[in-house]
């Protein structure tokens, strides 16, 4: 995982200074596309469909306040919402490092209803936008954000908190003055370390034997072991980290304001 999380590290740096070239050119020049109504505060609001770690799917919503420093280049602040609306995921085996895959455990002593994840982003971009035609526009961006996670899983609510950053490209259509379409593909770049994946029963053979004898019929012997022994068995745990990158395609509306 710190590969992982080294080539997010240098993507988004990357990301950052070609914004930056960017805006310096802009500056360096006037702008030679057609001629827009510059929109100093505007609001966007946009969802779609994002994949995270693993090919699972992800409801991404988000809303963002945009402040236009030049014609080109704005600055938004954004809150967002993910959820995997309780989707199972791929089989679970661990690697050799302990690491699960995320949510959807199967198989023996594992939680059978896995991970469901409720994630809100705070997120800081930067765009650098090009006019392409009298109502069409292509922009880039790039940015960090910092992550409150809520996992529901074998362990019961879980809340975890994590940094990451962004990039994306996107295309504007504006239908009037102060309305615009959007949609933009994004990547986004975040890991929640020590998430609890697993919580293992020692005694999980005499809670299934118990089972077996219940359903076969009601004895002393099984009451016993469900109820004494199962319950007071202690249950360590697994953690994992949970890799939520992955790419977001989001479509929305603008606003000026």
């Amino acid at each position: 995982m710190r590969s992982t999380m080294s080539r997010a590290r240098l993507m988004f740096a990357v990301t950052l200074v070609l914004l930056s070239a960017a805006a310096f050119a802009s500056a360096q020049g006037r702008d030679r596309g057609p001629a827009q109504e510059f929109q100093r505060f505007s609001l966007s609001m946009d969802g779609g469909f994002g994949f995270a770690e693993g090919h699972h799917g992800l409801l991404d919503l988000r809303a963002e306040f945009q402040v236009g420093l030049t014609r080109r280049l704005r600055l938004g602040l954004g809150l967002g919402y993910l959820n995997d609306n309780g989707r199972r995921g791929m089989d679970g085996g661990a690697d050799q490092r302990g690491m699960s895959s995320w949510y959807g455990f199967t198989g023996a002593g594992m939680a059978d209803d896995g991970l469901r994840a409720r994630i809100m982003p705070v997120s800081l971009n930067l765009y650098y936008g090009l006019p392409v035609g009298r109502k069409w526009s292509v922009f880039m961006s790039g940015g960090g954000s910092w992550y409150h996670g809520s996992f529901d899983g074998p362990a019961g609510d879980q809340r975890k908190n994590a940094w990451g950053g962004q990039a994306g490209l996107g295309v504007e259509y504006r239908v009037a003055p102060r309305l615009q379409l959007i949609a933009e593909a994004e990547y986004r770049f975040v890991e929640f370390e020590r998430v609890i994946t697993q919580v293992n029963t020692p005694l999980l053979a005499a809670e299934q034997l118990a089972d077996s004898l219940l359903r076969a019929e009601a004895n002393p012997v099984a009451d016993f072991l469900r109820g004494v022994l199962v319950p007071l068995a202690p249950k360590p745990i697994r953690t994992s980290d949970v890799n939520l990158s992955g790419l977001s395609l989001r479509m929305g509306v603008k606003f000026g304001i």
